[in-house]
């Protein structure tokens, strides 16, 4: 039974692994359009159904087919590249460090950028969540 939770908590991280990059390109669609970028992901289930365009499980591979449908129809190209945990930014406020977070806050224009999901059925501008 203790195998089953352990697969079962792998499989949520992965989850969210996958819906973080799919809300990180919905939310920066303006400024990613016709661009190349690089998705950098610290989780080897991420990155590997990312970079195939599909996975085993079926929420997973739903999340794929939305991060791949919304590049192509905003003109982004993806290209999907590891990164180990500890040189991970994106993972420094879950160790409780703040310090690259207001770095670069400082370098930019200071706004908050509110989360959106662009929705693969729903032509037009994304959905405000």
């Amino acid at each position: 039974m203790a195998c089953l939770c352990i697969v079962c908590a792998v499989r949520q991280i992965t989850t969210l692994e996958l819906l973080a990059i799919s809300i990180g390109l919905s939310t920066f669609q303006a400024e990613l359009q016709g661009r190349k970028v690089v998705v950098w992901s610290d989780n080897k289930g991420a990155e590997g159904a990312s970079r195939k365009g599909s996975a085993k499980a079926w929420d997973h591979c739903r999340l794929v087919h939305d991060i791949w449908m919304h590049a192509l129809q905003n003109g982004t190209h993806l290209w999907i590249e590891r990164v180990p945990s500890h040189d991970n930014i994106a993972d420094s406020p879950t160790r409780g460090a703040y310090e690259v977070m207001e770095r670069l806050r400082e370098l930019g224009n200071g706004e908050w950028k509110s989360p959106c999901v662009a929705s693969v059925f729903l032509p037009g501008e994304p959905v405000l969540t």
